[in-house]
């Protein structure tokens, strides 16, 4: 089978004119040395524009977690040293040190476990990931249907999950919108491509934090947001407080707001 890459490289190259300034062309210029490309333009806008496979990881944060696991990993072997040395005390029943010895040797797993789960997780391929991710919202877009049933969707919330645009499987209970990622449009002057770019947006996000989308029609005013969805009405209402949101109630078919 042929991949995206062989297919575009068998193609007959065209040039396309791209008009910069100064400051445009320098911005690329060093951003294509940065990644490897040189001063080699053409291969570096095909491989960001057509391939997407540009990407440095920001790993500041990793360095600060591998830290202090080190620490703590570091810490604990020095405290089963020093257990290690109580043990051999002969006033101590047997029982109990085959007992603390047993837990050691648990405790011990427990760090290799907690060491190569790190490792694991940390050396994911986010790359591969967010090429996923951005692939999900380029292959399900939002056509003329979804734009017209979440505009006309009245009085009540309209869920989906942000990687397909579909209903979940198993609708929520309470839901709690997210400010930083809530938006309200008038449906008298709304702007269909701003409204498309903004849900894209919100669909980025809620795949990065596996959350839900929701759109809430109220007479002319189209809400619509990330969610955070609850089974238990008191963790809920608790969060919502704790962010200074709005707390939903979807028990049965009623839509309450408990804010």
């Amino acid at each position: 089978m042929i991949s995206t890459e062989e297919r575009y490289s068998k193609l007959r190259r065209q040039k396309i004119n791209v008009m910069l300034n100064e400051e445009e062309r320098r911005i690329i210029t060093e951003k294509a040395i940065k990644y490897g490309f040189g001063d080699c333009l053409a291969e570096y806008i095909r491989a960001a524009c057509i391939y997407e496979n540009i990407y440095i990881e920001d790993v500041e944060g990793k360095q600060e977690i591998c830290k202090i696991i080190s620490k703590f990993i570091e810490t604990l072997r020095e405290i089963l040293k020093e257990q290690k040395k109580i043990l051999n005390n002969y006033m101590i029943d047997k029982a109990d040190i085959e007992i603390i010895s047993n837990q050691n040797i648990i405790i011990i797993k427990m760090i290799s476990k907690l060491s190569n789960l790190l490792i694991s997780i940390l050396s994911v391929n986010t790359e591969k990931k967010i090429q996923q991710r951005l692939g999900m919202i380029e292959k399900y877009k939002i056509d003329e249907n979804f734009y017209k049933k979440i505009i006309n969707n009245n009085y009540q919330h309209f869920i989906v999950r942000p990687s397909n645009l579909n209903r979940p499987n198993q609708k929520p209970v309470y839901i709690v919108y997210l400010n930083n990622h809530t938006y309200t449009y008038s449906l008298d002057d709304i702007n269909q491509e701003d409204l498309i770019q903004k849900i894209n947006n919100c669909r980025d996000v809620a795949m990065q934090k596996d959350l839900l989308i929701s759109f809430y029609r109220e007479g002319s005013i189209l809400n619509f947001g990330i969610i955070m969805e609850f089974q238990d009405k008191t963790a809920a209402k608790e969060f919502a407080s704790e962010i200074n949101s709005q707390f939903f109630s979807l028990e049965g078919d009623a839509y309450t707001n408990n804010s």
